[in-house]
């Protein structure tokens, strides 16, 4: 509202603002969780390919190769 009393015509456009920057907070959130989520995925994936032995060339079950 304005000193008049009469409401600010832009005070709906500044709850909207707040709002949207809200919402896009919320999806940064939540892609940076995935993120971490799917390095986290990855470690473990290269985890598992390095103990079975899988590397280029190198077959598992083969010592010295």
């Amino acid at each position: 509202k304005r000193n008049d009393g009469a409401a600010d015509p832009d005070a709906s456009d500044l709850d909207g603002l707040i709002a949207e920057r809200d919402r896009v907070r919320a999806e940064l959130e939540r892609i940076r969780r995935e993120k971490r989520e799917a390095e986290i995925e990855l470690a473990i994936l290269k985890g598992a390919v390095e103990l079975a032995g899988i590397r280029a060339g190198r077959r598992p079950g083969q010592p010295g190769q």
